[in-house]
């Protein structure tokens, strides 16, 4: 980790509130936005983002098993009229 001074931080600010205002919109405001942040451990991070992974996996299998049944039900159904 890098130690900054005060006055490389009010630069870095100035520098990044130019850039805004070259880049900025009519209806957005006139000062720069100050970026979030995030102060969780690098921990917590890692486990959320690993988290919503194995959540998105799940809905992912949990959509792809419902249509296997949905298929093979209707397999089954065409297969009993057919014999009536």
């Amino acid at each position: 980790m890098q130690f900054i001074s005060e006055k490389e931080v009010d630069e870095i600010k100035a520098k990044k509130q130019k850039e805004w205002e070259q880049v900025r919109r009519s209806d957005q405001p006139l000062e720069r936005p100050e970026e979030a942040i995030d102060n969780r451990t690098l921990y917590e991070k890692l486990k959320a983002q690993k988290n919503q992974k194995q959540e998105e996996f799940e809905e992912q299998f949990k959509f792809s098993e419902s249509q296997y049944y949905y298929l093979q039900y209707n397999n089954v159904s065409q297969l009993n009229c057919g014999t009536l």
